[in-house]
């Protein structure tokens, strides 16, 4: 795997491990929410996972949980794993957005995000918006306060209409 233990590099795969893994599961129910998580963008083959999972245990990122004997063995992810993810920096920053944010508004992030994946102009995303109590709760805030905010955590950008980026489509699982 080519992450950096030093945190900043972390591959797509790696992230989504690591986020799934914050409960214990085992091999399977990681590839079935990475595949959620990604709306089936990314569907992970057992070698990549089990490669994967050997890689981040030997790294210390991930420790075996539980021991019951069991054919299915559960991971989770430990605190170098965590400090590995937290250094994920699209992820880090929205991270330090959300923390000063009101708990209502992660859902019109939410929103806004999954409105933009296929590209959306402002009026589609205020539509997308319209009634929905992060508008008005604690205080008044428009549409493109969500917009600016996304954008400057670079989860999404403009190309004639708004579109999700990657590290945006990274931010949704964080959301979930």
């Amino acid at each position: 795997m080519r992450d950096n233990a030093k945190g900043g590099a972390l591959t797509e795969v790696t992230f989504f491990i690591l986020l799934a893994l914050h409960q214990p599961r085992h091999g399977y129910a990681v590839m079935q929410f990475v595949e959620e998580r990604t709306g089936g963008r990314l569907v992970l083959g057992a070698g990549t996972l089990y490669g994967a999972l050997n890689a981040l245990q030997e790294k210390g990122w991930i420790a075996p949980w539980g021991g019951d004997g069991g054919r299915k063995k559960e991971f989770l992810i430990t605190d170098l794993g965590r400090e590995a993810l937290d250094e994920f920096e699209p992820a880090k920053r929205f991270g330090e957005l959300l923390a000063g944010e009101p708990e209502g508004y992660r859902s019109a992030y939410d929103t806004v995000l999954a409105c933009c994946e296929e590209g959306a102009s402002k009026a589609a995303i205020e539509a997308a918006l319209t009634g929905h109590p992060a508008l008005a709760f604690p205080k008044q805030v428009y549409p493109g306060y969500f917009i600016s905010k996304l954008e400057t955590v670079d989860g999404i950008s403009w190309d004639g209409v708004w579109r999700t980026t990657e590290a945006g489509q990274r931010m949704r699982a964080l959301l979930a």
